[in-house]
This record gives C-alpha cells, sequence and structure tokens, in this order.
C-alpha cells in the first residue's frame, strides 16, 4: 500500500514539472534578424512550444490512470484480505476446539459418579413429588380446599429441584410427558390410585390421605439420606424434608379444625412428629427418623413389605 501512495506522489510531481515547462515565460524572446533581414524563430523554442501540449496530457493521463488502479487497489484489498491469524491464535483456537468435551461423554462421567442407589432413588423420589402434587391436585377438584392447591404449588418446586439434579447427573426423567395420575413406578401407580379413591370419600378422608403422603415422604427421604454422600443431594432432600414436615403440619392442624381432636401419626414415630408439630418451620431432616419405606424399605409404612410393594399401616 505505502508503494502505490509514492507512486501517486511521484506522478503528480512528474506532471508538475511538465506543466512548468510547457508553460510560456512571461516575456516571449524577441525575433533576430539575419544578415539577410528576415526573421525566424528560435529553432529550440519552436519543437519545444510544439511537443509541450502532448507531454502534459501524456502525464496527466498516466496521473489518471495511476490515481485509478491505485484507489482499485486499496478497494480490492479492504474487500477480500482475511483478517490475519498469528500461529498462536490458530493454534489455541485448534486446541480450544479438540479439547471441548463432548457432551455425551461428559454425561456418562458424570453418571457415572452416581452410585446405582444414588441414581434409583432420584429417578424414585422425582415420581413420589410427583405424585404428591397430582394427588393434592384431585383433591382440589374434589372439595375446592384452598391448602390442596397451595401444597400442590409447593409440590411443584420440589419437582423442579430434583429435575436439575437429573440434568445435572445426566439422568432421564422418568415421569417426562406423563400426564396427571400416570407413573412409571407399578407401586406409586398403586398408591396413587388407593389415596385418590380415599379422599373422594369425605374432605376429611382426603386429609388423611394427604397427612399420609407427607409423612411416606419424609421416612423415604430421611431412608435415602443414608444412600448419598453427595451433599449437593443431600441438601436436596434435606430441603425437601423441611417443606413436608411443613405440609404435615399444615394438613394435622387442619385435621384437628374438623375433628377437635389432635390428629395421630400414620407412620412417623410418635416421638419424631412430636418434634415436627413443636416447630414453626421445617428442621432440614436433621434427624433420622428411621423405618424408612420404599426404595430402602424397613416395613414400616404404606409400602411396607421392603420390596417397595404397597402395603397398609
Amino acid at each position: 500500500m505505502k508503494s502505490h501512495k509514492l507512486l501517486y506522489l511521484l506522478a503528480i510531481l512528474v506532471m508538475l514539472g511538465l506543466a512548468a515547462c510547457a508553460t510560456p515565460p512571461e516575456t516571449a524572446a524577441p525575433l533576430s534578424a539575419n544578415p539577410a533581414g528576415q526573421t525566424a524563430a528560435d529553432p529550440v523554442d519552436q519543437p519545444a512550444s510544439a511537443a509541450s501540449p502532448a507531454l502534459a496530457i501524456a502525464a496527466k493521463a498516466a496521473v489518471e490512470a495511476t490515481v485509478a488502479e491505485t484507489a482499485a487497489i486499496e478497494r480490492a484489498t479492504s474487500e477480500t484480505t482475511p483478517t490475519e491469524i498469528t500461529p498462536n491464535v490458530a493454534e489455541a483456537a485448534a486446541e480450544e476446539y479438540l479439547g471441548a468435551p463432548d457432551p455425551l461423554q461428559l454425561n456418562l462421567a458424570i453418571n457415572a459418579e452416581l452410585t446405582d442407589d444414588e441414581i434409583a432413588s432420584l429417578l424414585f423420589m422425582r415420581e413420589e413429588e410427583k405424585l404428591a402434587h397430582d394427588v393434592y391436585i384431585a383433591f382440589y377438584e374434589m372439595w375446592r380446599l384452598p391448602v390442596f392447591e397451595n401444597i400442590a404449588r409447593s409440590e411443584q418446586n420440589h419437582i423442579n429441584s430434583l429435575l436439575r439434579l437429573l440434568e445435572k447427573y445426566g439422568l432421564p426423567d422418568p415421569a417426562q410427558d406423563n400426564p396427571a395420575g400416570v407413573f412409571n413406578d407399578a407401586t406409586l401407580q398403586t398408591m396413587y390410585r388407593d389415596l385418590v379413591s380415599q379422599g373422594s370419600q369425605s374432605l376429611l378422608d382426603a386429609l388423611y390421605a394427604a397427612a399420609a403422603i407427607e409423612e411416606i415422604d419424609i421416612l423415604d427421604l430421611q431412608a435415602d439420606l443414608a444412600l448419598t454422600a453427595k451433599a449437593d443431594i443431600q441438601t436436596t432432600y434435606q430441603n425437601l424434608i423441611a417443606g413436608s414436615e411443613n405440609h404435615l403440619r399444615s394438613f394435622a392442624q387442619m385435621i384437628q379444625r374438623q375433628t377437635g381432636e389432635p390428629y395421630a401419626p400414620q407412620y412417623l414415630p410418635a416421638d419424631y412428629y412430636a418434634e415436627i408439630m413443636a416447630s414453626d418451620v421445617g428442621r432440614n431432616g436433621l434427624r433420622q427418623a428411621g423405618g424408612g419405606l420404599g426404595q430402602a424399605g424397613g416395613g414400616n409404612g404404606y409400602r411396607g413389605d421392603g420390596a417397595g410393594n404397597l402395603g397398609q399401616p
């Protein structure tokens, strides 16, 4: 680009020089008389004055051609010249591309960090929280009691927290695209049917069924806490336990208003239930209730033969 500008400047200087040569002096040279008295123009001036216009035109044309060529080159350069990539930049880009992990392999690697018990627990708890949500929606449609609708919203938050863990560890959502009341787990499917049937008998029966759901949920979460050392899973389960304790307290209070008598726990140990009722908020599952149900199986509750089969209290 610098060479083009130098040519351009040189052409201008040439044109200026030729133009100066072509300009006649302010005072023309006088004609001299020869010995014969004849007059003649200066033999040097005559060819110069005849040649100067032609040279000036040629110089001007050369300058215009140079300018046009320079402009064309500049346009072409600006349009077609790619951004310069130094070897270091190119190598860094290649290393970044080649070093990027394959998303599928990354999910498999993360998934491999979980034990079989942790995987089974996450998948089961995701559907168990859906069961609580779906039962409460069904009860609200039956009885129009706001507590069912409010706690169903809270159960959706529980579901969302479990979905985040499933996504983090590359696990499929077992309830994806399943409508309300439909479950992949056969035990939960039977449990849903029985609870809805119970709750359809009366409002009080629905409240007892809801309280049973929260007690069973607490016991399953407590049992599954012992199956994992993962801090994120532990924190999530403890938060879910705290939420279930709050829900149980609400349902127990509603039952007492209906019957005039304190609610007696259906599955939880009496001392643990007493601690829940004595607290204003859930305690994040810090107490091991024992007697695990469902996945862990302990033989103490609704699914209580330890093999995940539905039993009666």
